[in-house]
């Protein structure tokens, strides 16, 4: 019932802050097919990046929408005796709404990173001006602008899908743990199956957010280090000049991708996730233990 409410408040919920900023993610859009065109007069071949983005995307609708949201929920409703359609339908719309805007979100990510990836690559090969380190940075400077309003505008979303995420998985595991551990698993399997299904699909969606941002934000602060790592002769002066502030700039321009500025979205938030999750569910059984062993010492007496 919660995971049906919560699902459902966040599908209205997500629907109406994206409609409410669309001329701004267009907007920024636009500003990353700008910096295509003038990757485009660098030099740069947009055809793998984008490739690689378009394959990220039949994986996403193959796996999230087909058989997480789609054939789960078919599972979903098989497991329950009545009203069988219904359920899927309430089930099913909502999660497939979510999982094309996290989709949406996730590869707009991959998107980006692939651009800072492209500026990395040219500065990686070393023959680089002082016009060309200019524009470079310019050029990330703007993609990392976009990133943060692109933040700003998921914010809401991606704080309701991780806290959403964070509790349900909580509890599908606790329900679970203690179906097997106090042998109830052949009466209530189809439960149990069901709730695996789901912590699987709460699993994927951590992971492959936190993967997103956090490649992302690597790749952006990554250039720093390259631009350091450029080996410029004595007598250009101008050059060093320029990539010297270029990382002065770069070193106060961190870019991190937040949900509402409350905690950061990246690899570390796995582990924590892991490690709030085993700590719960290690008290829980130890509750679930003490109660069922007063109850038998109470049946005893």
């Amino acid at each position: 019932m919660f995971r049906d409410l919560g699902s459902t408040t966040m599908m209205v919920l997500n629907l109406f802050f994206s409609q409410m900023y669309f001329t701004k993610k267009l907007e920024q859009m636009r500003q990353v097919h700008e910096v295509d065109n003038q990757l485009k007069q660098m030099g740069c071949d947009l055809d793998i990046p984008n490739s690689v983005v378009q394959k990220h995307l039949i994986l996403l609708m193959v796996l999230v929408n087909l058989i997480f949201n789609t054939c789960g929920e078919v599972f979903s409703a098989w497991v329950r005796c009545q009203d069988q359609i219904l359920i899927f339908l309430v089930n099913w719309y909502p999660r497939l709404i979510i999982g094309i805007m996290n989709s949406t979100l996730n590869l707009i990510f991959l998107l980006i990173q692939t651009r800072f990836e492209m500026i990395n690559n040219i500065i990686t090969r070393g023959d680089v001006t002082s016009t060309t380190i200019k524009k470079l940075f310019n050029l990330h400077k703007i993609l990392v602008k976009v990133v943060r309003e692109i933040n700003g505008i998921f914010a809401f979303q991606v704080l309701m899908c991780t806290s959403m995420n964070f509790v349900l998985l909580i509890g599908d595991l606790h329900t679970s743990i203690y179906i097997i551990f106090f042998d109830m698993f052949y009466q209530h399997h189809k439960i149990v199956l069901d709730m695996g299904k789901n912590c699987v699909t709460y699993v994927f969606d951590l992971f492959y957010l936190s993967k997103r941002a956090s490649d992302l934000c690597n790749e952006a602060n990554k250039t720093k280090i390259l631009l350091v790592g450029l080996k410029i002769d004595i007598d250009q002066e101008e050059e060093r000049n320029v990539v010297v502030t270029s990382v002065l700039k770069l070193m106060q321009n961190k870019l991190e991708i937040t949900a509402c500025r409350l905690f950061s979205i990246d690899n570390a938030l796995l582990f924590s996730i892991c490690g709030a999750a085993s700590s719960y569910l290690f008290i829980m059984l130890q509750l679930d233990i003490g109660s069922k062993t007063q109850g038998t010492n109470s049946t005893l007496y």
